[in-house]
């Protein structure tokens, strides 16, 4: 990748598998140069081969011999494994101390990996070359939740500017850009089509025609239409100059709002408000203290210098109002520093110190007033009214939200703000900035590269609302993945085809041979097909329907999502297949239930051997070969043949992303079925550590020389995954003691018992003391890096402004030679 800090030597003559010693020279601190996403995920695989290869060798030497010399009878696979041991045989004290290691390993291992986590996220978050655009981020906040008196980018600055003062850079309020969007992706498609019409004069030196439809008015009533045949290429640059200039109109038009919003009267009373509120609370202390100071009991004449009393009182709370706003606090004290004689002062002024007693009684009798409404109100309330009106104005509230959201409300309640010292900024984060629930919500800003611009104006409370139904609904389908898996057992078999008309010739083809072959593949294939689709839905829901506003997030959901069908896909449907074939004989004897399982559950260790070895012969190789771009370059010679033009080869040869949402999922299958055979079958321990060496070499060369990033998250999704480490850790241990009762023992599982309690409250402790603390910067190490930090350069500007707004115009590219 481009941001990639190592360099390798190649070796001068190609040798067969040459590239491996190469890829093992490379280090671990050269490969921090890849950025924290890759590393992190590199290190993940490194993890998962220490978890699977050192209870590897600790199952040959202690859980082989204990198992292969049970006597059970058993050959091959099965022999050293529990289903060679004998019921209620004294060796199965072996495999609840074994998962006991096997745990208190990983949980050591993990620690040492997140303290090496820890310190490469502090130095992620906290670098010393601050004044550069690469490292802009570090300083720059997400805001959600904008108020609309704020919802442009002078106020927005002038808020943040009134809190940090003099620390704020450029604030930046988001937009919603629907009508931009549909623009840009139309004239993309007519530099798309003018590309191909020069191309396609190019190639064959004739004029392309563009057929269009052109309306005649006959007369006053009625009008028809005619066709023209137009020289396509002066058609599709005529088209494009229109939408050029359309573009450049919307932009200035944009830009204008999004600058002055709703106006500086609205934003200076938000402040006002804001800062009145935050005010009260002084005010209110410091009549309380003057009402107990000397200032009260002081006894002035009236014909005396009230000047004096005045200036006393301010000299005495001068500490106390020197908080809140100066021309708020001498109102203060000009209104209630005053004498309890004859005279009451509002000002330094004698003439302007009268209070008129009629307003002291009208005073008197709103409180009146507003004590009986209270009454009243505290009455009704106990009848449930309260509750009503409450909930009728959170729906209030609630459709407004929505209703901007559909009318396309250009201003936006989410905005970026950059800061120009890291203590402004983890002050920000840490410390909510507005006394009002739910507003002006403050983040760390991901990298510009990282954003969906095309979701970034959703509001916070839209998105919410629609995560929490997608995974309602992710739930469900993973509770019935067995329906589908069903549909495919039931259609995708020969038998089913040759009921289909003009099909019965496969059931006769080669003596039937070619039939069986159907049914022993192609329900297999038809699932791979489903699960590899799983990833493709997952991300087009949260990037369509949830309107997740970063890439890095829709990677993340897509990792746990993915992880939970897999689970499903393993401990429901290989589990549910077993149990199928058996359920009349479990429906007639429950209790033979237990028994069943546990003699079906250790044959399955052979599939999923079987499965490893084909993920290490088959599925490493595919991702060195790259098939994806393999086809694409395939289908656009055969389609297109020399008319390719020069945007369609960078489509093909465009750098190719580390899907992580994909891969970290792939890698934790694999280990979770590890921890679940352990002790049950350890054999297939040899087989994971195997996988996961070569995946570790694979992957390396592909981070190294393939992979490029598009954006970096700075190794977020790095716990997302180790908490799944510990999730199907967990899984197994009760699966062991689920498996263990069936063995007519009672005291093995017992001490298996706390184990997952365990297992959970590690992973709880290791979210406070790991992760929470890597999120964002300590003042102590946010000071001392502005201390240490002498060159000052201005940020670059518009960085977290949209895209659209500052999209240049588009031109055709020149042809390929």
């Amino acid at each position: 990748s481009e941001c990639m800090a190592v360099t390798i030597r190649l070796n001068e003559h190609w040798i067969p598998f040459s590239w491996v010693w190469t890829v093992l020279e490379i280090s671990w601190e050269q490969l921090q140069g890849v950025g924290l996403d890759a590393y992190f995920f590199l290190r993940f695989i490194q993890l998962c081969f220490w978890l699977t290869a050192v209870p590897a060798f600790w199952a040959m030497i202690i859980l082989w011999p204990v198992y292969a010399t049970a006597g059970g009878g058993k050959e091959g696979f099965y022999k050293p494994s529990l289903a060679n041991v004998d019921q209620a045989s004294w060796r199965l004290w072996f495999p609840p101390v074994f998962m006991w290691g096997l745990t208190l390993y990983a949980k050591f291992t993990i620690a040492k990996e997140y303290e090496h986590y820890i310190k490469l996220r502090m130095d992620f978050l906290g670098s010393k070359e601050r004044r550069c655009i690469k490292n802009q981020r570090y300083y720059s906040l997400l805001i959600e939740n904008i108020p609309d008196a704020l919802r442009s980018d002078k106020a927005l600055y002038d808020y943040f500017d009134n809190i940090f003062p003099g620390q704020v850079h450029s604030a930046y309020v988001m937009l919603d850009l629907s009508e931009l969007e549909k623009l840009s992706a139309k004239r993309l498609r007519t530099v798309a089509n003018l590309e191909g019409a020069l191309a396609y004069f190019h190639a064959t030196g004739k004029i392309p025609w563009k057929r269009i439809r052109r309306r005649i008015q006959c007369n006053v009533w009625r009008s028809e239409f005619d066709h023209e045949m137009i020289n396509a290429i002066d058609y599709f640059r005529f088209i494009l100059r229109d939408e050029n200039g359309e573009m450049a109109r919307l932009q200035h038009e944009k830009q204008v709002i999004a600058e002055n919003g709703g106006g500086l009267r609205s934003a200076r009373s938000w402040i006002e408000r804001s800062t009145r509120y935050n005010g009260n609370k002084i005010h209110h202390t410091l009549n309380t203290e003057l009402s107990r100071n000397s200032v009260v009991h002081m006894k002035i004449d009236i014909k005396g210098d009230e000047e004096e009393s005045v200036t006393l009182a301010r000299e005495r709370e001068g500490r106390a109002c020197s908080t809140c706003n100066d021309e708020a606090c001498n109102d203060y004290l000009m209104t209630n520093c005053k004498d309890i004689g004859e005279k009451q002062f509002f000002d330094e002024k004698p003439s302007q110190a009268i209070c008129n007693n009629d307003e002291t009684v009208a005073t008197e009798n709103m409180k009146q007033l507003g004590s009986k409404c209270n009454i009243l109100r505290t009455f009704v309330g106990h009848f449930g009214l309260d509750m009503l009106i409450a909930f009728s104005s959170r729906a209030q509230q609630d459709i407004e939200i929505v209703v901007d959201a559909v009318s396309g409300t250009y201003l936006a309640s989410t905005g970026f703000l950059t800061l120009r010292d890291l203590v402004s900024v983890t002050t920000a984060v840490s410390t909510p900035i507005c006394h009002l629930p739910n507003t002006l919500e403050v983040a760390m800003a991901p990298e510009p590269q990282d954003i969906v611009w095309q979701n970034v104006h959703i509001h916070k409370d839209i998105t919410s609302k629609t995560r929490a139904l997608a995974n309602a609904m992710i739930a469900l389908g993973a509770i019935l993945w067995s329906i589908p898996v069903a549909l495919i057992q039931v259609y995708a078999s020969a038998d089913y085809l040759g009921t289909l008309s003009g099909m019965k010739w496969i059931l006769t083809v080669h003596d039937g041979r070619f039939a069986t072959f159907l049914n022993g593949y192609l329900p297999v294939l038809a699932l791979l097909v489903l699960i590899m689709l799983l990833p493709v839905i997952f991300q087009q829901l949260s990037l369509r329907y949830e309107r997740r506003k970063s890439y890095s997030e829709i990677q993340k959901s897509i990792l746990r999502r993915f992880f939970l069908f897999q689970l499903s896909n393993i401990y429901v449907t290989v589990t549910a297949g077993s149990v199928w074939r058996s359920l009349g004989d479990i429906v007639e004897n429950p209790s033979k239930g237990f028994q069943y399982f546990g003699a079906v559950f250790p044959t399955m260790v052979g599939y999923f051997i079987s499965f490893l070895i084909v993920k290490i012969l088959g599925g490493l190789p595919m991702v060195l070969l790259r098939l994806g771009a393999v086809l694409r370059l395939a289908i656009l010679n055969m389609l297109c043949g020399k008319r390719k033009t020069q945007r369609q080869v960078n489509n093909v040869y465009k750098k190719q992303e580390l899907l992580y949402g994909w891969e970290y999922p792939n890698a934790l299958l694999v280990l979770v079925v590890s921890f679940t055979y352990a002790c049950i079958s350890p054999l297939i321990l040899i087989f994971s550590a195997i996988y996961f060496f070569f995946a570790l070499i694979v992957y390396m060369n592909q981070v190294v020389y393939v992979y490029a990033n598009a954006y970096e998250g700075g190794g977020l999704l790095f716990r997302v995954a180790v908490n799944r480490i510990f999730v199907g850790l967990t899984i197994s241990q009760v699966i062991l003691m689920g498996y263990l009762l069936t063995r007519e023992v009672f005291f093995p599982p017992l001490i298996l018992l706390p184990l997952p309690f365990y297992t959970l409250w590690t992973m709880k402790c290791y979210e406070e003391i790991y992760f929470k603390p890597s999120l964002q910067l300590c003042l102590e190490r946010a000071q001392s890096i502005d201390r240490l930090s002498i060159i000052y350069d201005p940020f670059v500007n518009d960085v977290y402004r949209q895209p659209l707004l500052s999209e240049a115009p588009v031109h055709p590219l020149p042809l390929r030679h």
